[in-house]
């Protein structure tokens, strides 16, 4: 009961930090061509494009490290399959450098934004 009381008023301080969206006067809205309304949304969209960049980035760790962990279990077995140990080494290699171009297309993509 306690913990919902604390959210409940974590909630209402951040609700209270939070100033309110000022709208731009209707006057205005209705003058603003479809290019200039797009523009005022750019920077939300941007971010949103370069997070999916960065997610795919975590995905991608999530697997190099799984793939490593394979190709230990397979090297630590008492009878080598060294054909499976390549194949999952080639999986590895793959992810690393698919995150590597990742990396490499987020940076040219969105150079400004840290």
């Amino acid at each position: 009961c306690n913990k919902v009381f604390s959210n409940i008023q974590a909630n209402q301080a951040t609700q209270q930090t939070t100033p309110p969206m000022q709208l731009t006067p209707y006057s205005e809205l209705i003058q603003l061509s479809p290019t200039e309304r797009e523009k005022k949304n750019a920077t939300a969209k941007i971010n949103k494009q370069k997070q999916k960049g960065l997610l795919k980035i975590a995905e991608l760790d999530e697997r190099i490290s799984s793939l490593e962990d394979e190709v230990t279990g397979l090297c630590s077995k008492t009878e080598l399959d060294f054909d499976a140990i390549v194949d999952k080494q080639d999986e590895l290699a793959l992810a690393i450098r698919r995150k590597e171009k990742f990396s490499e297309i987020i940076n040219q993509l969105f150079p400004n934004e840290k």
